[in-house]
């Protein structure tokens, strides 16, 4: 009788270790997912972001009467917080206090910082996200840098051609001619 005990004791707890363990183990593992999850979410959200700056980031460049437009920095703005709401559902992603320094910190001197930092922790994130679409998306902005330096024309044409927002060389051109006939009659104006 004692045996009987002892064995129903022993199957009780080995039971409830065993369950335990699953437990642990089942809710680990769902915590993972569920990071990599948001870890996927933000770094497209990011993906996305790095185009949008890249127009204020063009915005330290010397242009005379250059302003960044309003929608444009709205955007960044939508888009950045956005960011910020996926980091609080991943609050054990290690780039967390990175990515919100570089969307909204104010330590940046210069925008194109700002753009290498953003830079830094995508590449980062992608050696855990998408190995092979970081190294194809690496060799498109290569790529994109080389044509840009070599036919800048050219490559305005190209992205012009799929981004709403990046005007054909012929609409730079004309807007131009027009900023040009608006400063010369705003200079015939008396004062």
């Amino acid at each position: 009788m004692m045996e009987f005990i002892a064995g129903f004791l022993s199957a009780i707890v080995i039971t409830i270790i065993g369950a335990g363990a699953t437990y642990f183990f089942t809710a680990r593992h769902e915590k993972s997912n569920r990071l990599a999850e948001h870890r996927q979410r933000i770094y497209m959200k990011l993906l996305s972001i790095k185009q949008e700056h890249f127009w204020i980031s063009s915005g330290d460049m010397p242009m005379p009467d250059r302003d960044i437009p309003e929608e444009v920095k709205d955007r960044y703005w939508g888009a950045a917080f956005d960011v910020i709401d996926e980091l609080r559902a991943a609050d054990d992603l290690e780039q967390a206090p990175a990515i919100i320094d570089a969307l909204i910190g104010l330590d940046f001197e210069h925008e194109w910082q700002r753009a290498e930092a953003m830079a830094k922790i995508i590449e980062d994130l992608s050696q855990d996200v998408t190995p092979r679409v970081a190294q194809a998306l690496k060799r498109r902005d290569q790529k994109a840098m080389a044509l840009m330096q070599r036919d800048s024309d050219e490559w305005w044409r190209r992205r012009g051609k799929i981004e709403p927002i990046i005007p054909s060389p012929n609409q730079r051109e004309r807007a131009m001619r027009v900023d040009e006939t608006d400063k010369d009659e705003g200079s015939d104006k008396p004062t």
